[in-house]
This record gives structure tokens, C-alpha cells and sequence, in this order.
């Protein structure tokens, strides 16, 4: 196939770096549309790039340059959008006074496309019902996953203390109020200790509440370099997932997830549906409810386990390799546009 994939921005972001680099290396020529200004100079040249074209992808983040894809473009269209502007804003955020207006944007774009994707089949269920998406359109599920040749296991620098981190961008739907408290429980046991990798929304209300919780804040490390960023994370013992409240954790699977399997990390998150579609608890992963007393008793008794950290984690990575590496994504991306009829 030859996709061109055509934006503003975006291209970076780590979906469409797997998506596409997954794509390249099966042998897919894959072009990248950068647009320079939503206009019709540049639609006239997005609509001759095109006509060469077997479909355009619309990154995810990008619905506001849909419609001006979908107007210049002559190709089949595919939209990823990765999230719904209503359930992040409103919902997950709780600005309830803009309900009206991303509702009705989500419901415009969402239909404006050829083929729909979603990253778990509970997202796609949401997107589907709140949307009221109609049956005619295609969709598909194509999980995130993980860029293996990036994402490679790395020996642990030490062996003691225990060290149980997190990485992420301090939004709602990763709970990190729920880590702060469990690190709290456990601020007297000096045999564990916690890392924060990463900045965002809520970087200084968490900084603020373990401040408050007298723990050393010299365990936020800030933000660290994506190419950086398996370094660091393969110092973990365990790793955190997400413990958010939101419907939005219960419907997804983060990058994170994908990363510390793929490193081999055994990890422990909030158990959710979406969870649930790609993992297995006690297995290939480690799930439980959201409070802190009893993450707190669980990071305990996993310290004292090695044995099973060891296995969960062999397990995880052998998932990753087998259905959830960046080929494995794109032969899922590739699966999709066959069976909506696309090509």
C-alpha cells in the first residue's frame, strides 16, 4: 500500500510512530504530509499527493484538520483519533459547560472518515453509543503497542532498594494521587523506594500533596527524553499503570503498559476492561482496585516474591513480542482497511 498519512502536527506522537514505522518495515510506502497551513494552496497540493495515494491517515490528536483532509483529499480516508474530545474534556476533566460543543464536534468528525479506529474495543463501544456512530461506517480496533526495537530490556543498574516507579504526564485519568498515598503508607519501609518520572497537569498538586504527606520530593525525577526513557524505566522492580476514576482509564490501555511489558517490568494497574482485552491478571500483569491500603499491601508482598515478579514480567515481554510489537500493530492496521473494503 502507499498511505499517506497528513497533518498539521502529530507525527511524532508515540501511536503514530509505531503505526507507521511498523507499516514502513512490512514494506507499506508511507508518506508524510505536514500540512503548512489549512488553506487552497495546500489543499490543492494535499489533493494531488492523494491521487498517488491508496488511502490518507489522519493522525491521532488531528480532528481539527479532518475536515480539510477530507475535503482536498480523492483517496479513502482513515481517521485515528485515539480520543474523544467530549470524554477527555468533559468527562475526564470535568468541564461540564463545554459538553454541548464537544459532544457535537466529536459527533461531526467521528463520521467524517471512511474508517474509524480505536485503540481497545471499549473505546470503540463508547465511541459507537455516545456518538451515535451509524452502522454503515467502519471501524476497526488496532491496539497501541510498542515500538520493540526501541523498547528493549536493559540490566538494572542495582538490586536494593525495591524500586517501584511510574512515568507519565500527571493527567486525571492516571491517578497519581492514588501513588502518592500508597507511597505514603509505605514512606517507613526503607528496603522500597518510589520514582515519579515525568511532568503535566498535575505535576504540582501531586508535588504538593506528598509534600504534604512527608515524603522526600526528590522522588519526582522530571521529565526524561523519550530516547532516554527505557533506560530508566528498566531500573524498576515494578512498575505503576494507571489508577485514575475516570471512564476514560476503564476504557483504555497507555502507552506506559505497553512499554513496561515490552521491557519485561512487571507492572500493577487498576483492573479495567480495557485492561482486560490485552492482559491477563496474574499472568502477564498485575491488577487491582484503586486504593491505596491495598496497592500499598500488594507492592509489600511482591517485594518479598521475586520469583513471581521474574515470571509475570518473562510473560509480559513474550506477550508484546508475539502480538503487540510495532509489526504486529501494522499487519493489524493493514487487516483493518482490507476487511472495511478500503482497497
Amino acid at each position: 500500500m502507499h498511505i499517506l498519512a497528513a497533518a498539521k502536527a502529530g507525527f511524532d506522537y508515540n501511536r503514530t510512530q509505531i503505526l507507521l514505522k511498523g507499516l514502513e518495515a512490512l514494506g507499506h510506502k508511507v508518506e508524510k504530509y505536514l500540512i503548512p497551513d489549512r488553506n487552497a494552496k495546500f489543499g490543492r497540493e494535499l489533493a494531488f499527493k492523494s491521487k498517488a495515494a491508496d488511502l490518507v491517515y489522519v493522525p491521532p490528536f488531528r480532528h481539527r484538520d479532518l475536515s480539510f483532509v477530507r475535503n482536498y483529499s480523492s483517496a479513502p480516508l482513515v481517521f485515528d483519533p485515539l480520543i474523544s474530545r467530549y470524554l477527555t474534556k468533559v468527562v475526564d476533566y470535568g468541564h461540564y459547560w463545554k459538553a454541548p460543543q464537544k459532544w457535537w464536534v466529536d459527533f461531526k468528525d467521528f463520521r467524517n472518515c471512511d474508517l474509524l479506529l480505536a485503540d481497545t474495543q471499549a473505546h470503540l463501544n463508547y465511541f459507537k453509543k455516545t456518538l451515535l456512530l451509524p452502522s454503515s461506517l467502519a471501524t476497526a480496533v488496532v491496539p497501541v503497542g510498542v515500538d520493540t526495537r526501541t523498547f528493549i530490556g536493559q540490566k538494572k543498574e542495582s538490586k536494593l532498594p525495591f524500586t517501584v516507579g511510574f512515568y507519565g504526564t500527571f493527567v486525571p485519568l492516571q491517578g497519581v494521587s492514588t501513588l502518592i498515598e500508597t507511597a505514603a503508607l509505605l514512606k517507613n519501609e526503607n528496603h522500597i523506594r518510589f520514582e515519579f518520572l515525568g511532568t503535566g497537569h498535575q505535576y504540582q498538586e501531586m508535588r504538593n500533596l506528598a509534600q504534604k504527606r512527608g515524603l522526600d520530593l526528590a522522588l519526582f525525577k522530571g521529565w526524561i527524553a523519550y530516547e532516554e526513557l527505557a533506560k530508566h524505566l528498566s531500573n524498576f522492580d515494578l512498575a505503576l499503570g494507571i489508577f485514575g476514576s475516570s471512564l476514560k482509564a476503564d476504557l483504555v490501555v497507555p502507552n506506559k503498559l505497553y512499554h513496561y511489558a515490552a521491557l519485561g517490568i512487571p507492572c500493577i494497574t487498576k483492573e479495567t476492561i480495557g485492561v482486560n482485552e490485552v492482559f491477563t491478571q496474574n499472568e502477564n500483569i498485575l491488577t487491582l482496585e484503586a486504593e491505596p491500603a491495598l496497592l500499598a499491601e500488594k507492592i509489600l508482598e511482591l517485594a518479598a516474591d521475586q520469583k513471581k515478579l521474574a515470571d509475570i514480567g518473562l510473560a509480559a515481554k513474550s506477550l508484546i513480542v508475539r502480538d503487540y510489537s510495532h509489526l504486529a500493530i501494522a499487519e493489524k492496521f493493514v487487516t483493518a482497511v482490507e476487511e472495511s473494503g478500503l482497497i
